[in-house]
Protein backbone atom coordinates (compact mmCIF):
# COMPACT_ATOMS: atom_id res chain seq x y z
CA UNK A 1 0.00 0.00 0.00
CA UNK A 2 3.02 2.42 0.12
CA UNK A 3 5.13 3.51 -3.08
CA UNK A 4 8.24 2.14 -2.58
CA UNK A 5 11.16 1.67 -4.59
CA UNK A 6 12.74 -1.34 -3.09
CA UNK A 7 12.47 -4.11 -0.49
CA UNK A 8 15.59 -4.46 1.79
CA UNK A 9 17.15 -7.20 3.93
CA UNK A 10 19.74 -7.14 6.09
CA UNK A 11 21.87 -10.09 6.78
CA UNK A 12 19.74 -11.78 9.21
CA UNK A 13 18.73 -15.83 8.32
CA UNK A 14 19.56 -18.60 10.35
CA UNK A 15 20.93 -17.09 13.53
CA UNK A 16 25.12 -16.11 13.73
CA UNK A 17 26.98 -18.95 15.68
CA UNK A 18 26.94 -17.94 19.49
CA UNK A 19 29.26 -19.90 21.75
CA UNK A 20 27.24 -23.26 22.47
CA UNK A 21 24.11 -22.75 21.40
CA UNK A 22 21.83 -24.68 19.11
CA UNK A 23 19.15 -23.73 16.92
CA UNK A 24 16.99 -26.53 17.37
CA UNK A 25 14.99 -27.40 14.37
CA UNK A 26 15.20 -31.07 14.57
CA UNK A 27 11.43 -31.57 14.62
CA UNK A 28 10.89 -29.53 11.44
CA UNK A 29 13.90 -30.79 9.29
CA UNK A 30 12.34 -34.80 10.76
CA UNK A 31 9.35 -33.93 8.84
CA UNK A 32 10.11 -31.79 5.86
CA UNK A 33 13.82 -32.43 5.26
CA UNK A 34 13.17 -34.87 2.55
CA UNK A 35 16.41 -36.94 2.48
CA UNK A 36 18.45 -33.47 2.45
CA UNK A 37 21.65 -32.78 4.80
CA UNK A 38 20.91 -30.60 7.55
CA UNK A 39 22.78 -27.73 5.99
CA UNK A 40 21.51 -28.02 2.36
CA UNK A 41 17.54 -28.11 4.03
CA UNK A 42 18.20 -24.94 5.66
CA UNK A 43 19.57 -23.52 2.68
CA UNK A 44 16.70 -24.83 0.45
CA UNK A 45 14.30 -23.07 2.66
CA UNK A 46 16.48 -19.68 2.89
CA UNK A 47 16.43 -20.20 -1.47
CA UNK A 48 12.84 -20.69 -1.18
CA UNK A 49 12.15 -17.39 0.78
CA UNK A 50 14.20 -15.04 -1.39
CA UNK A 51 13.33 -16.44 -4.53
CA UNK A 52 9.21 -16.57 -3.61
CA UNK A 53 9.52 -12.92 -2.02
CA UNK A 54 11.14 -11.53 -5.43
CA UNK A 55 8.68 -13.21 -7.24
CA UNK A 56 6.22 -12.01 -5.03
CA UNK A 57 7.05 -8.45 -4.84
CA UNK A 58 7.10 -8.20 -9.02
CA UNK A 59 3.82 -9.83 -9.39
CA UNK A 60 2.31 -6.83 -7.51
CA UNK A 61 4.56 -4.38 -8.57
CA UNK A 62 7.45 -4.76 -11.38
CA UNK A 63 9.17 -1.78 -10.61
CA UNK A 64 9.96 -2.16 -7.26
CA UNK A 65 13.55 -3.79 -6.59
CA UNK A 66 14.60 -6.12 -4.12
CA UNK A 67 17.94 -6.35 -2.32
CA UNK A 68 19.73 -7.65 0.44
CA UNK A 69 23.22 -6.67 2.49
CA UNK A 70 24.63 -9.70 3.25
CA UNK A 71 27.29 -10.42 5.42
CA UNK A 72 30.24 -10.04 3.03
CA UNK A 73 32.16 -13.57 3.27
CA UNK A 74 30.30 -16.13 1.51
CA UNK A 75 32.96 -18.53 2.05
CA UNK A 76 36.96 -18.45 2.82
CA UNK A 77 39.24 -19.59 0.28
CA UNK A 78 40.39 -22.25 2.39
CA UNK A 79 37.25 -23.80 3.05
CA UNK A 80 36.26 -23.40 -1.17
CA UNK A 81 38.37 -22.76 -3.70
CA UNK A 82 35.56 -20.98 -5.26
CA UNK A 83 35.85 -18.17 -2.09
CA UNK A 84 37.15 -15.00 -1.23
CA UNK A 85 40.84 -14.19 0.27
CA UNK A 86 39.99 -14.35 3.72
CA UNK A 87 39.95 -16.57 7.01
CA UNK A 88 36.75 -14.64 8.15
CA UNK A 89 35.13 -16.16 11.33
CA UNK A 90 31.73 -16.39 10.13
CA UNK A 91 30.67 -17.66 6.30
CA UNK A 92 27.13 -16.64 4.96
CA UNK A 93 27.07 -20.37 3.25
CA UNK A 94 28.04 -22.40 5.96
CA UNK A 95 26.90 -20.51 9.09
CA UNK A 96 23.68 -18.75 8.32
CA UNK A 97 22.68 -21.23 5.13
CA UNK A 98 22.38 -18.31 3.14
CA UNK A 99 23.94 -19.10 -0.34
CA UNK A 100 24.47 -15.30 -1.48
CA UNK A 101 26.76 -15.95 -3.80
CA UNK A 102 23.49 -18.05 -6.08
CA UNK A 103 21.17 -15.09 -5.48
CA UNK A 104 23.17 -12.54 -7.21
CA UNK A 105 24.36 -14.87 -10.03
CA UNK A 106 20.84 -16.62 -10.57
CA UNK A 107 18.99 -12.80 -10.33
CA UNK A 108 16.80 -13.74 -7.54
CA UNK A 109 17.48 -10.45 -6.49
CA UNK A 110 18.27 -7.26 -8.15
CA UNK A 111 20.38 -6.02 -5.88
CA UNK A 112 23.66 -7.45 -3.66
CA UNK A 113 25.41 -5.37 -1.34
CA UNK A 114 27.90 -6.77 0.94
CA UNK A 115 28.72 -5.62 4.07
CA UNK A 116 32.42 -4.81 3.37
CA UNK A 117 33.28 -3.70 7.20
CA UNK A 118 36.85 -3.89 7.47
CA UNK A 119 40.06 -1.90 6.26
CA UNK A 120 42.31 -2.53 3.58
CA UNK A 121 44.97 -4.73 5.42
CA UNK A 122 42.61 -6.16 7.47
CA UNK A 123 43.86 -9.60 8.44
CA UNK A 124 41.38 -12.31 7.80
CA UNK A 125 39.06 -10.15 5.27
CA UNK A 126 40.72 -7.34 3.65
CA UNK A 127 38.72 -4.85 2.15
CA UNK A 128 40.44 -5.02 -1.46
CA UNK A 129 39.96 -8.95 -1.91
CA UNK A 130 36.44 -8.93 -0.61
CA UNK A 131 36.02 -6.17 -3.42
CA UNK A 132 37.30 -7.83 -5.60
CA UNK A 133 35.44 -11.25 -5.18
CA UNK A 134 32.56 -9.71 -5.38
CA UNK A 135 33.12 -7.61 -8.78
CA UNK A 136 34.36 -11.38 -10.27
CA UNK A 137 31.37 -13.34 -8.78
CA UNK A 138 28.55 -10.92 -10.13
CA UNK A 139 30.23 -10.23 -13.78
CA UNK A 140 28.00 -10.64 -16.46
CA UNK A 141 25.04 -11.64 -13.56
CA UNK A 142 21.96 -9.77 -13.56
CA UNK A 143 22.07 -7.87 -10.56
CA UNK A 144 23.62 -4.49 -9.66
CA UNK A 145 26.00 -5.05 -6.93
CA UNK A 146 26.57 -2.22 -4.43
CA UNK A 147 29.26 -2.06 -1.80
CA UNK A 148 28.50 -1.36 2.27
CA UNK A 149 30.83 0.86 4.14
CA UNK A 150 31.22 0.74 8.07
CA UNK A 151 30.59 4.45 8.48
CA UNK A 152 29.87 3.43 12.71
CA UNK A 153 33.80 2.08 12.29
CA UNK A 154 35.01 5.99 12.07
CA UNK A 155 37.15 6.71 14.84
CA UNK A 156 36.85 3.87 16.69
CA UNK A 157 39.79 2.51 18.56
CA UNK A 158 41.18 0.43 15.75
CA UNK A 159 44.17 2.81 14.27
CA UNK A 160 43.26 2.15 10.78
CA UNK A 161 39.64 3.98 11.75
CA UNK A 162 41.26 6.67 13.30
CA UNK A 163 42.26 7.43 9.84
CA UNK A 164 39.51 9.81 8.00
CA UNK A 165 40.37 9.15 4.74
CA UNK A 166 40.05 5.08 5.29
CA UNK A 167 36.39 5.58 3.78
CA UNK A 168 37.22 8.00 0.79
CA UNK A 169 39.97 5.59 0.08
CA UNK A 170 36.94 2.51 -0.64
CA UNK A 171 35.72 4.99 -2.54
CA UNK A 172 39.18 5.11 -4.91
CA UNK A 173 39.60 1.49 -4.54
CA UNK A 174 35.93 0.87 -6.17
CA UNK A 175 36.54 3.17 -9.01
CA UNK A 176 39.30 0.83 -10.49
CA UNK A 177 36.55 -1.39 -11.25
CA UNK A 178 35.46 0.76 -14.33
CA UNK A 179 32.17 1.22 -12.95
CA UNK A 180 31.05 -2.80 -11.85
CA UNK A 181 30.96 -1.48 -8.37
CA UNK A 182 27.67 0.94 -8.89
CA UNK A 183 27.21 2.47 -5.56
CA UNK A 184 27.92 2.69 -1.40
CA UNK A 185 25.54 2.61 1.35
CA UNK A 186 26.36 3.87 4.57
CA UNK A 187 25.94 2.37 8.23
CA UNK A 188 24.66 3.91 9.91
CA UNK A 189 22.77 7.16 8.76
CA UNK A 190 23.53 7.90 12.44
CA UNK A 191 27.11 8.26 11.70
CA UNK A 192 26.97 10.04 8.70
CA UNK A 193 25.15 12.53 10.49
CA UNK A 194 27.86 13.51 13.24
CA UNK A 195 29.87 13.07 10.85
CA UNK A 196 33.19 11.37 13.32
CA UNK A 197 36.33 12.75 11.94
CA UNK A 198 34.60 14.85 9.14
CA UNK A 199 34.84 11.44 7.21
CA UNK A 200 31.95 12.17 5.53
CA UNK A 201 32.60 15.63 4.76
CA UNK A 202 35.73 14.67 2.71
CA UNK A 203 33.25 11.79 0.99
CA UNK A 204 30.49 14.18 0.33
CA UNK A 205 32.69 17.01 -1.07
CA UNK A 206 35.19 14.92 -3.42
CA UNK A 207 32.59 12.74 -4.48
CA UNK A 208 28.78 14.14 -3.57
CA UNK A 209 29.12 17.65 -5.22
CA UNK A 210 26.98 16.54 -7.95
CA UNK A 211 23.62 14.93 -8.46
CA UNK A 212 23.23 11.65 -10.21
CA UNK A 213 20.92 9.02 -10.87
CA UNK A 214 20.42 5.87 -9.09
CA UNK A 215 21.96 2.89 -11.42
CA UNK A 216 19.67 1.52 -13.87
CA UNK A 217 18.27 -2.49 -14.30
CA UNK A 218 17.20 -2.71 -17.53
CA UNK A 219 15.66 -7.13 -16.56
CA UNK A 220 12.86 -4.66 -14.74
CA UNK A 221 12.44 -1.66 -17.58
CA UNK A 222 14.33 -0.33 -20.10
CA UNK A 223 12.33 1.44 -21.73
CA UNK A 224 13.07 4.91 -21.35
CA UNK A 225 9.90 7.94 -21.17
CA UNK A 226 8.69 9.77 -24.34
CA UNK A 227 10.94 13.73 -24.58
CA UNK A 228 9.69 16.45 -23.04
CA UNK A 229 7.57 18.91 -25.78
CA UNK A 230 8.32 22.33 -26.02
CA UNK A 231 10.87 23.42 -23.63
CA UNK A 232 11.12 26.75 -23.62
CA UNK A 233 12.30 30.07 -21.68
CA UNK A 234 10.00 32.37 -19.82
CA UNK A 235 11.92 35.25 -18.19
CA UNK A 236 14.42 33.05 -15.79
CA UNK A 237 12.21 30.25 -16.13
CA UNK A 238 12.44 26.95 -18.24
CA UNK A 239 9.09 25.10 -18.93
CA UNK A 240 8.14 22.06 -20.59
CA UNK A 241 5.36 19.96 -21.42
CA UNK A 242 5.36 16.60 -19.16
CA UNK A 243 6.21 13.19 -20.42
CA UNK A 244 3.74 11.28 -19.45
CA UNK A 245 5.63 8.32 -17.45
CA UNK A 246 8.33 10.40 -16.06
CA UNK A 247 9.33 10.56 -12.21
CA UNK A 248 11.64 13.63 -12.69
CA UNK A 249 13.33 15.67 -15.37
CA UNK A 250 16.75 16.74 -15.78
CA UNK A 251 18.19 20.12 -17.05
CA UNK A 252 21.32 20.52 -18.83
CA UNK A 253 23.79 23.50 -19.23
CA UNK A 254 26.35 23.15 -21.92
CA UNK A 255 28.90 25.47 -22.54
CA UNK A 256 28.18 25.06 -26.73
CA UNK A 257 26.29 25.86 -29.69
CA UNK A 258 22.96 23.07 -29.89
CA UNK A 259 24.74 21.90 -33.24
CA UNK A 260 27.38 21.02 -31.21
CA UNK A 261 26.53 19.15 -28.46
CA UNK A 262 27.04 15.72 -28.53
CA UNK A 263 25.59 12.68 -26.01
CA UNK A 264 28.71 12.66 -24.03
CA UNK A 265 27.81 16.53 -23.10
CA UNK A 266 24.43 14.33 -21.50
CA UNK A 267 26.22 11.91 -19.95
CA UNK A 268 28.67 13.94 -18.50
CA UNK A 269 27.15 14.75 -14.50
CA UNK A 270 29.26 18.30 -14.17
CA UNK A 271 26.92 19.63 -16.89
CA UNK A 272 23.95 18.59 -14.75
CA UNK A 273 21.52 22.06 -13.23
CA UNK A 274 19.37 20.50 -11.40
CA UNK A 275 17.22 17.03 -11.22
CA UNK A 276 13.14 18.22 -11.09
CA UNK A 277 10.68 16.21 -9.23
CA UNK A 278 7.06 14.95 -11.85
CA UNK A 279 4.61 16.63 -12.05
CA UNK A 280 6.66 19.90 -11.63
CA UNK A 281 7.68 20.91 -15.09
CA UNK A 282 9.57 24.07 -14.45
CA UNK A 283 12.91 24.93 -12.85
CA UNK A 284 14.76 28.44 -12.58
CA UNK A 285 17.64 29.33 -13.63
CA UNK A 286 19.54 32.14 -11.57
CA UNK A 287 22.27 32.84 -14.57
CA UNK A 288 19.31 32.98 -17.05
CA UNK A 289 20.08 32.61 -20.59
CA UNK A 290 23.73 32.30 -21.16
CA UNK A 291 24.73 33.98 -24.43
CA UNK A 292 26.29 30.97 -26.54
CA UNK A 293 25.45 28.07 -23.88
CA UNK A 294 22.78 25.07 -24.82
CA UNK A 295 19.94 24.05 -22.04
CA UNK A 296 18.42 20.53 -22.56
CA UNK A 297 15.36 18.75 -20.64
CA UNK A 298 15.34 15.21 -20.88
CA UNK A 299 12.67 12.68 -18.83
CA UNK A 300 13.62 9.69 -16.12
CA UNK A 301 11.55 7.35 -15.50
CA UNK A 302 11.72 5.80 -11.81
CA UNK A 303 13.97 3.14 -13.30
CA UNK A 304 16.06 5.78 -14.00
CA UNK A 305 15.94 5.03 -18.07
CA UNK A 306 16.68 8.69 -19.15
CA UNK A 307 14.74 9.96 -22.81
CA UNK A 308 16.60 12.10 -25.53
CA UNK A 309 17.12 15.33 -24.18
CA UNK A 310 15.54 18.47 -25.92
CA UNK A 311 16.42 21.89 -26.56
CA UNK A 312 15.43 24.73 -24.64
CA UNK A 313 14.21 27.46 -27.54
Amino acid sequence: NYDIDAVHFDDYFYPYPENDKVFNDAAQFAAYGKGMTLANWRRSNIDALVRDLGIRIKAIKPHVEFGISPFAVWRNAGTDPAGSPTTAGAQTYDDLYADTRKWAQTGMVDYILPQIYWHHDHPAAPYDGIADWWVKKTRGARVNLYIGQASYRVGSNAKEWANPRELVSHLDYNQRHGGAIKGNVYFSAKSVATNPLDAHGLIARGWYQKAALTPTMPWIDAIPPAPVKRARWKGDQIRWNGSRNAAQYLVYRIEKPAAEVISCDIADTRNLVTIVNAPITMARITSGKDKGVTYLVSAVDRGSNESGAVVVQ
